[in-house]
């Protein structure tokens, strides 16, 4: 099972193509749908801040996946809430993406990938090279993945 939160243009359902049971993609400005895969996973892109999302009958275990880190507030809730770092604290693999420059990704990232009970995986610095995003501040990235059954 798998839980993005973000995703909007390029949702991570669009790209797996191994055995997963289901994918879970949360982001206010993406396209609500559902529909089961070729491969039978059940996909559901759920238009809406991860803050509003009731996450009780989320399968277990699953990778809580972040690409292009960027959380804001949502009405009196933080961007880091008890409910995110639930959702982190339950995953057994966490994948978080950012954007070094990104002074909140700077911030809030740590609250996340430091949490106890993970091993790093792996750790990549890399460095978007695409004509448009590579003109901004935003083209150094790190990626992390964090695993609770690697070295835990």
């Amino acid at each position: 099972h798998v839980v993005e939160i973000g995703g909007y243009l390029n949702p991570i359902s669009d790209h797996l193509f191994h055995d997963v049971s289901s994918i879970r993609v949360i982001d206010p400005k993406i396209g609500p749908a559902t529909w089961i895969s070729a491969g039978g996973c059940e996909v559901r892109h759920i238009r809406a801040k991860y803050q509003a999302v009731d996450f009780s009958d989320l399968p277990s275990p699953y990778a809580l996946v972040i690409l292009g880190y960027s959380m804001k507030p949502y009405g009196q809730r933080a961007a880091v809430d008890p409910s995110l770092l639930s959702l982190v604290d339950g995953a057994r693999r966490l994948v978080v993406e950012w954007a070094d420059a990104l002074e909140r990704a700077a911030s809030q990232v740590p609250v996340l990938i430091d949490r106890p009970g993970f091993a790093t995986v792996c750790r990549i610095a890399w460095r978007i090279e695409d004509g448009v995003i590579d003109r901004t501040a935003y083209a150094d990235r790190t990626l992390v993945v964090r695993d609770r059954t690697a070295g835990v």
